[in-house]
C-alpha cells in the first residue's frame, strides 16, 4: 500500500508519462499526415508533367506535319 503522499507522487508520474506518450503519437500522426500529403503533391506534379508531355508532343508531331506538309522529298 502506499502512503497519501507517495500515491500522489505515482499518480503525477504516470500521468507526465501518458502525456509523454500522447504528445508522441501525435507528433508521429502529424509526420504521416505530411507524408501522405508530400507523395500526393509528388503524383499531382507527375501527371502534370505527364499531361505537358502529352500537350507537347502532341504539339511537336502537328508542327512537324505543318512543316513537311507540301513538301516532297526528290
Amino acid at each position: 500500500m502506499y502512503s497519501v503522499e507517495l500515491q500522489g507522487k505515482y499518480d503525477e508520474e504516470e500521468e507526465e508519462e501518458e502525456e509523454e506518450e500522447e504528445e508522441e503519437e501525435e507528433e508521429e500522426e502529424e509526420e504521416e499526415e505530411e507524408e501522405e500529403e508530400e507523395e500526393e503533391e509528388e503524383e499531382e506534379e507527375e501527371e502534370e508533367e505527364e499531361e505537358e508531355e502529352e500537350v507537347c508532343g502532341g504539339i511537336f508531331t502537328e508542327w512537324e506535319d505543318f512543316r513537311t506538309r507540301g513538301h516532297s522529298k526528290k
